[in-house]
């Protein structure tokens, strides 16, 4: 089994962390009636809701991962988790970078699925069936996550090839 942790640059993480403090400082203001802030009760409830958002999405970004193991490859995005298992993948490929209007987190581009916590190079895996026809995952070695990917579904027996 291969797990490998999705890159976070410590430029991103101050970025996260940043927008967080605005947030909360804009319910403390709002809460204590600053600047202005805080003139409606439904204002605070807002932006609690906004933080609640924010803090789930940052939670996802700051634990994404990646496994590959005898069952498939699992991407866990928190709270979320997607399985591609070996029987749907057609083809492994190396992305050479994701343009910077694609953002991060978790992307749906058409029938792609992507996975970023960066503009670093990734693995795109194309697939046979399901919804979304490519994933995207973004790592810190695309080559070695490829890698493993590829000896796995070597050592992978389709069920139709028991028989």
């Amino acid at each position: 089994m291969y797990t490998e942790k999705a890159p976070l640059s410590f430029q991103m993480k101050i970025f996260l962390y940043g927008v967080l403090l605005v947030l909360l400082g804009m319910a403390l203001m709002s809460y204590l009636s600053l600047f202005g802030f805080g003139g409606d009760n439904e204002e605070i409830y807002i932006l609690a809701s906004v933080i609640v958002v924010y803090l789930v999405a940052m939670q996802g970004i700051l634990k994404l991962n990646y496994s590959v193991s005898s069952g498939g490859i699992l991407v866990n995005y928190p709270p979320l988790k997607y399985r591609i298992p070996f029987s749907e993948i057609e083809s492994v490929e190396l992305e050479p970078g994701l343009a910077v209007y694609m953002g991060w987190g978790l992307r749906l581009h058409g029938r792609t699925l992507v996975f970023a916590s960066s503009h670093d190079r990734g693995v795109r895996i194309r697939k046979n069936n399901g919804h979304f026809r490519e994933v995207v995952l973004v790592s810190a070695n695309p080559e070695n996550l490829k890698k493993q990917i590829e000896n796995m579904m070597g050592s992978f027996v389709h069920p139709k090839d028991q028989n």
